[in-house]
């Protein structure tokens, strides 16, 4: 995320906004459809502004297990707001099937999980994230809930997880408090950055195994996950601005696109 810092607020105006007579968000191809929902509010779960204080508040020891863990990447976030128009307008112009942004035009530019590694350090290569099967979650659901010490799914929520993410170990931590931190870690960086839903705090289950198989989290493929959520919030996008529909919350990290498309312009 560093690289691309400075540039995004040196040009916000430029590559952000759009200039005057550009395809980016003034242009005359647009349908009235799309107009009409633009003036919509527009709604995110995606909150760098948390990930990047979490991460400043880590002590050198939760910061090696986040390092083992594949989420390095994290500690170079700076960015604290989201720029929702242009998320949203983005997502828009992506192409879901060819994995392109504005498919067609000179400043045609694809978005693969290598672009989403190189944007955020997250891994790029191993498993394959898929969805557990339903027998799976629940007996999964046991098993954190054993983690957390907790009787009931229900009650691991963001908050409760965030409070263990950012509670100060004392002295060296026990096996123990290093898969609760490691667990809640994880579920806390996805729910509220790299795969935020529609639903406030809600836990996904889609990368659940990737998180239950913590000894090998870091063998997964998280940059594969990241741009197919990214491409699932871009059919649910068009899909209302398609049938007139206020596009409301938006799924997905919308900050990654943004920042590789700073950094292509830059680069």
């Amino acid at each position: 995320f560093t690289p691309a810092i400075f540039a995004l607020r040196a040009k916000k105006q430029d590559q952000i906004s759009g200039q005057k007579g550009s395809d980016w968000s003034r242009s005359k191809k647009r349908s009235s459809i799309k107009r009409k929902a633009w003036k919509d509010k527009l709604y995110s779960r995606c909150a760098p502004s948390i990930i990047v204080d979490l991460m400043e508040d880590l002590d050198e020891q939760t910061r090696k297990l986040v390092e083992e863990m594949g989420f390095q990447g994290l500690h170079s976030l700076k960015l604290h707001k989201l720029n929702k128009p242009v998320g949203a307008s983005l997502l828009s112009k992506f192409d879901t099937n060819l994995l392109v942004f504005f498919a067609g035009t000179s400043r045609e530019l694809k978005m693969t999980p290598e672009d989403v590694n190189r944007v955020s350090g997250i891994p790029c290569s191993g498993m394959i994230i898929v969805p557990p099967s339903p027998q799976d979650v629940i007996s999964m659901k046991a098993y954190f809930c054993g983690v957390f010490e907790k009787s009931s799914w229900d009650e691991i929520t963001i908050s409760f997880l965030l409070k263990i993410v950012t509670t100060k170990p004392k002295g060296e931590m026990t096996s123990e408090e290093i898969l609760r931190f490691n667990t809640a870690f994880a579920f806390s960086v996805v729910t509220k950055f790299f795969a935020p839903q529609s639903l406030n705090n809600f836990i996904s289950t889609r990368y659940m195994k990737a998180v239950f198989d913590m000894e090998n989290i870091h063998a997964y493929n998280w940059a594969q996950f990241v741009a197919d959520e990214l491409r699932l919030a871009a059919a649910s996008l068009q899909l209302k601005l398609s049938r007139g529909k206020n596009i409301g919350y938006i799924n997905g990290c919308m900050l990654i696109p943004q920042v590789h498309l700073i950094q292509t312009n830059i680069s």
